[in-house]
């Protein structure tokens, strides 16, 4: 029987807010850790959290406007990031980190690949449902700031109300269509499209709860939104 694959869409926000959270990043460790004793493997996409957008704000207050400029800074940021998550896991992690989606056919017997963003265009989200089309995994769990997704903006509609499961088609019609560097929303447009053409569903929850996670990932009851297509209900 093969083994479970799951793919985590890490938000820089949980890992590094501003900078480093080490409180945070152990307790991910440890939980992930026993996940892997239990003989499960995982696709670990690390996000460029504030890392990123301070970066990008130094770039446009130097008057710097394109996008793939703005967009090539944060992927750098995500590689940082995530060789900071790929050290902290040790052994147990592959060797290197993966900055392209085609390298997973190298993962080997390796339980653990951190990955980080890959070009301009493209944002963590979208890579993660990459690795999970070319990985097999059944879906991808997205860890960031947000708990679930709302029927409107919470932050500016206080009758906003969380959703506990909502279609991909509903879910795009909330959104902006189009990637931009540094847009914040639970789950990127570009990603989301690819997730709905490939049947990919994503869990959307707030990955700063560690107790929430370790429930989702145990089968158990957990607090966050679940995006598929309709005939995945």
């Amino acid at each position: 029987m093969s083994k479970k694959i799951t793919v985590i869409s890490l938000g820089g926000s949980v890992i590094v807010p501003d900078k480093p959270n080490t409180e945070a990043m152990r307790a991910f460790v440890e939980l992930i850790q026993a996940r892997i004793e239990e003989g499960e493997r995982f696709v670990i996409v690390v996000g460029g959290g504030g890392v990123a957008r301070v970066y990008q704000k130094a770039l446009t207050e130097l008057s710097v406007t394109d996008s793939v400029a703005l967009d090539t800074i944060g992927v750098s940021a995500t590689r940082l990031n995530a060789e900071l998550v790929r050290i902290a896991f040790g052994g147990n992690a592959h060797l290197r980190v993966i900055s392209n989606t085609e390298d997973i056919s190298e993962w080997g017997d390796t339980p653990l690949i951190i990955a980080s963003g890959e070009k301009p265009g493209n944002s963590t989200d979208y890579c993660a449902v990459r690795y999970a089309v070319l990985s097999g995994a059944q879906y991808v769990l997205n860890l960031s700031n947000t708990s679930q997704v709302y029927t409107a903006d919470p932050r500016v509609d206080s009758d906003a109300k969380p959703l506990e499961s909502i279609f991909w088609e509903e879910y795009l019609s909330l959104i902006p269509s189009e990637w931009k560097p540094g847009l914040s929303t639970p789950f990127d447009p570009v990603a989301s499209r690819l997730a709905k053409e490939n049947n990919i569903p994503v869990y959307i929850m707030d990955g700063r709860e560690g107790l929430n996670t370790k429930n989702f990932l145990e089968g158990k009851k957990y607090i966050g939104t679940r995006i598929a297509n309709r005939n995945e209900e």
